[in-house]
């Protein structure tokens, strides 16, 4: 499995059906090299944004050249695994997911009154009911938990 190590980001690459799974590790800034990522086979490019601690708007540049690139050499790109700094891009940023290309799952914040726990919560936007957050019981103490998020605006990336 091939690795590209750049100053702030690893990227570990690998085949998947029909194309390649890119693993995120680090910040996403202005040391994001895209050339180094273009140019893989075309198909689908899964990117699994579990280990991306910081985006910095230099990143943003960088990260939405990296996706036109993409997108030029015919590639479906599908987000995985999105903390919440890369859903906040998501919903901010025109372009920061191509033309045709998907957040397959992503975090949600969770909060419970009862106890205080907080909790990164796994979703499938497929599973979800348009822009509406599951219900969940606290991890903790079993409580009814809450998105911790304007549901609205946390959301928004989700088509009605």
């Amino acid at each position: 499995m091939p690795s590209v190590k750049q100053k702030s980001l690893e990227i570990e690459i690998s085949p998947c059906d029909g194309g390649n799974e890119l693993k995120l590790s680090g910040e996403i800034n202005e040391d994001l090299i895209v050339d180094e990522l273009v140019g893989y086979k075309a198909g689908v490019v899964k990117v699994d944004f579990e280990n991306v601690k910081m985006i910095n708007s230099c990143g943003v540049r960088e990260w939405i050249k990296l996706m036109e690139a993409l997108a030029n050499q015919g590639s479906k790109v599908e987000y995985y695994n999105c903390p919440q700094i890369v859903v906040q891009q998501v919903n901010m940023v025109t372009g920061f997911v191509p033309e045709g290309g998907s957040v397959v799952t992503f975090y949600a914040p969770y909060f419970c009154d009862e106890c205080e726990n907080e909790e990164k919560v796994l979703l499938v936007t497929s599973e979800l009911d348009g822009r509406e957050a599951p219900e969940r019981k606290c991890g903790e103490c079993g409580a009814e938990s809450e998105i911790d998020a304007m549901e609205d605006v946390y959301l928004n990336f989700i088509p009605e």
